[in-house]
């Protein structure tokens, strides 16, 4: 986060903090929200099922819409920190989605089963990272990044 910002409208270092702890702050938020909402839907006799991908859904193709627009439309730095913070936020509904299923599954195995989607999950970190740096480096393209 830190190097959109720098990158794409010049923040300097020194300025940065606001900009970058308000998105993790919203995706506390959101968080809580969206636990609140899965446990109210439940309550209410949705199916357990729906409302995972209900949330699944709202979270991965919610933050991919906004990181796209930090990416492609975000003109200014405030503009850079609501679309992050609003991706961020909707990424928390993965939570009540994909993230607590392993309790629906195997509630004995829990811990395990996601010990091991989280291990394999590493592996787009492994290589995502230094992509994203080369890819930096090469074209200087936050929306490039946000769009991959």
């Amino acid at each position: 986060m830190p190097e959109y910002f720098h990158i794409r409208f010049g923040v300097r270092v020194q300025d940065m903090a606001l900009f970058v702890a308000v998105p993790y702050v919203a995706q506390a938020s959101f968080g809580a929200v969206a636990g609140f909402a899965a446990d109210t839907m439940i309550r209410n006799g949705v199916p357990v099922l729906v409302v995972r991908r209900v949330m699944q859904g709202s979270g991965v193709f919610g933050t991919a819409c906004m990181l796209l627009a930090a990416g492609f439309l975000a003109a200014t730095a405030l503009q850079g920190v609501v679309c992050l913070a609003v991706a961020l936020g909707l990424n928390a509904f993965t939570l009540a989605g994909v993230s607590i299923s392993h309790l629906d599954i195997t509630p004995d195995l829990a811990g395990v089963v996601f010990a091991l989607g989280n291990s394999a999950g590493q592996v787009a970190d492994v290589i995502g990272v230094p992509l994203t740096g080369l890819i930096l480096a090469k074209t200087g393209s936050c929306p490039l990044v946000f769009f991959l």
